[in-house]
């Protein structure tokens, strides 16, 4: 069966997993963990489909996406040391996952409908890119600043984390309700919320429910990077003078998340996780040196 037909995601367990149809190579590729995706057939009058039928296989330390035969792209190799951030997020059934090397974005869409599979591969793939090492044996106990988790934001941070990962410092900020008039009409708009961890496994996330610059009530993006990436945390002012945090990593990516709460409370989170960082030897990381020479 020509595996462009197959819908649903699943589990390649073995070389014996692997649709007929992919080259011999492929179907005997030494693998740990992987995933078949189907196709994405959200544009299906336009031939060849934009995000074609993968096959994800984690091997050491290194992602390989393999691409349909059929299909114009080529395989990409991500060596998982060069991987400087993990996105992921849904909306609704529409699923993404976007990974940030030095040279490129990849991205890769997919239906979110029976994503378990996906999702227990995500798991296997940030133990092997950020170590299953718990290396911060002093904390006793979350360290929250700024506002308590609601359901949505609870649920959401309870599916991103590893169930052997613990949180360490945490910050929120809940959607805020804001009402704009024009005359006699209101208008109900929302700002979207914001968590900001730091795990026991030496990654930041970065959970929203902002999508396409609005918040959306069935929609959480999170973004994660390895905590030695990290340079600062501030608070500062962007150019309309609005508050956010902002974080800078020594690959050149960077955080912007815009606040209304407190600014003390969101100064303290930045000083805590600037302090650790300081503390685990990150600041003068070979990593950072690497990337700034792109």
């Amino acid at each position: 069966m020509d595996s462009r037909e197959y819908i649903f995601i699943y589990v390649l367990k073995t070389n014996s997993d692997i649709p007929a149809d992919y080259p011999p190579e492929f179907r005997s590729f030494p693998f740990e963990a992987g995933v078949f995706l189907p196709q994405d057939g959200s544009n299906w009058f336009t031939r060849p489909p934009k995000y074609p039928a993968r096959l994800l296989l984690l091997a050491e330390r290194s992602l390989h996406i393999i691409p349909h035969p059929t299909s114009a792209e080529s395989p990409v190799d991500i060596k998982l040391d060069d991987l400087l951030q993990l996105e992921a997020g849904t909306a609704l059934l529409r699923g993404w996952l976007r990974f940030t090397t030095p040279d490129r974005i990849y991205e890769i869409v997919y239906n979110t409908r029976a994503s378990r599979p996906l999702e227990n591969f995500l798991i296997a793939l940030k133990r092997r890119w950020l170590g299953d090492s718990h290396s911060f044996r002093t904390f006793t106990a979350v360290e929250s600043y700024g506002d308590r988790l609601d359901i949505k934001f609870n649920n959401s941070v309870h599916f991103e984390l590893d169930q052997e990962e613990a949180i360490l410092v945490q910050y929120f900020q809940a959607p805020i309700r804001i009402d704009k008039r024009f005359l006699f009409f209101r208008r109900e708009n929302w700002r979207a919320g914001n968590v900001l961890l730091l795990t026991s496994m030496n990654r930041l996330v970065w959970i929203t429910d902002e999508y396409r610059r609005r918040r959306e009530l069935y929609a959480s993006v999170s973004f994660s990077a390895p905590l030695r990436l990290m340079r600062k945390c501030r608070v500062e002012s962007n150019p309309g003078e609005q508050q956010r945090i902002a974080i800078q990593f020594a690959s050149l990516i960077d955080w912007h998340i815009s606040i209304s709460g407190e600014r003390d409370a969101c100064s303290s989170f930045c000083q805590r996780i600037n302090r650790i960082s300081e503390d685990a030897g990150h600041e003068y990381s070979p990593v950072k040196n690497f990337a700034e020479e792109y």
